[in-house]
């Protein structure tokens, strides 16, 4: 039955499973802690790791407890993991500042659509943001 549903024995499902699991264990992903308390940023919670999303002017682009993408200045985090994922694309504004992002949410004008509601965005976030939570549960 697997075989006839799937397209594949339950052996060559078992095998393509282990292979993405371990492709997501092999995914680096960037993740912060907040270094103390604050009232700047009460919807950030001390020893709460956090995955970064990406870096936007040089802020890190995280999902805060409330679940809303919002940049927060390096400097109230201590780094869990340093290493940024292979997939960002960096550029530098005109400033010399800095932007990585996954490819799919980096564009110009993504996070004004994300928040205006446009469900492209919000589906193509959710995805990409999806696919890291899932890889930093397995590195976790």
């Amino acid at each position: 039955m697997w075989s006839v549903l799937s397209g594949g024995t339950a052996e060559e499902l078992r095998s393509g499973w282990q292979a993405r699991d371990q492709a997501q264990a092999d995914e680096t992903i960037m993740i912060v802690r907040l270094r103390q308390r604050s009232s700047r940023y009460p919807d950030l919670s001390p020893r709460q790791p956090y995955v970064v999303i990406g870096i936007e002017a040089d802020q890190f682009r995280i999902l805060n407890d409330a679940g809303r993408p919002y940049l927060y200045p390096p400097r109230v985090f201590a780094c869990v993991d340093s290493r940024e994922p292979d997939d960002w694309v960096e550029v530098r504004g005109d400033d010399g500042e800095r932007y990585a992002y996954p490819s799919a949410i980096g564009k110009p004008g993504f996070f004004e659509d994300f928040f205006d509601d446009k469900p492209h965005a919000v589906r193509t976030f959710w995805r990409v943001v999806n696919q890291r939570l899932a890889a930093a549960n397995h590195v976790a």
